[in-house]
Formats: structure tokens, C-alpha cells, sequence
């Protein structure tokens, strides 16, 4: 009885450490997803880290969404400890909503709309020795003014 139980004990500690794979036995890659709180009066940012959550990753091929950022854009750097860059990605217009409606002509209108506050999730691919979110300001001259860098929490699973 004894040894049914030790089996039984082994099983559900082997299978509560071993990795996610996925349909191929592959390991599945992980990836970070940063919830931030942004928030904008005249030329002055606040960002917060809301939390940060690692997640698998079941696509094969992650495209980055926000590697074209313009005017206003963000450009965040992700750092280990020593401040090294690990990633970098880009984020068009945190703070501008676009919106689409039906035209009366059958067309589609839309309309963006500038917000004071917004919460934006940035994904990128998770690294152990992620430890800090660097955040710069692209400005219409195309250059870059630091906002701010934070440390990140420890993410959630």
C-alpha cells in the first residue's frame, strides 16, 4: 500500500514540474505579457506596471504587433539587472483609440480619438532575467526622450 502511494506521490510531483509541450513534444515557448497604466497631462507620462504574467505560447511564428511605432510612439527596452538589453519593442500611440463605423455610402468611416489614460498590455517573449522596463517618448523630430524605468514584479503564472 505504502509503495502504491510513494508511485502515486512521484507521478503527481513529476507532472506538476515537468514543462508544457506542445502537440509535437516540443517545448512551448513562454511569453510575457506587461499590463501598464498610462496616463498623459500636456507633455508629462505616468506609466505604472499594473503586473506581469507569463503565459505559453502555442504560436509558432510571434509577430510583433507594435514594431511600427510613429510620432508619440513608445519605445521600451527590456533589462536584466545589470541593465543590459535583453528585447526591445514598440508601441504606436498608447494613448489614441481608433474607431471604425458603418458610412451611410456603405464605406467604412473612423475616427481616432486621444485619450488621458489608458491600460496597454506589451507582450514580448519571456526571459528569466527580465528585471527592468525602460521607456522612452519617440518625438515628432524622431528622437527619444527617456520616461521612465521600472522595475518589473515578479510575474504571475
Amino acid at each position: 500500500m505504502n509503495k502504491i502511494l510513494l508511485i502515486a506521490l512521484g507521478c503527481l510531483l513529476a507532472n506538476t514540474v515537468k514543462p508544457q509541450n506542445d502537440k509535437a513534444g516540443n517545448l512551448l515557448p513562454k511569453m510575457a505579457l506587461i499590463k501598464l497604466k498610462i496616463s498623459k497631462q500636456g507633455d508629462y507620462y505616468n506609466i505604472l506596471i499594473k503586473d506581469i504574467t507569463v503565459i505559453d505560447n502555442d504560436k509558432k511564428n510571434y509577430v510583433r504587433m507594435e514594431d511600427n511605432a510613429n510620432n508619440n510612439g513608445l519605445h521600451c527596452f527590456i533589462l536584466d539587472k545589470s541593465k543590459t538589453i535583453l528585447d526591445s519593442l514598440k508601441i504606436n500611440d498608447p494613448l489614441v483609440t481608433r474607431y471604425e463605423y458603418p458610412n451611410e455610402d456603405g464605406t467604412i468611416g473612423s475616427k481616432e480619438v486621444a485619450l488621458d489614460e489608458k491600460e496597454v498590455i506589451v507582450r514580448c517573449p519571456y526571459n528569466p532575467r527580465m528585471q527592468y522596463l525602460h521607456i522612452l517618448r519617440l518625438t515628432d523630430k524622431k528622437q527619444k526622450k527617456t520616461l521612465v524605468t521600472l522595475k518589473l514584479p515578479n510575474p504571475g503564472t
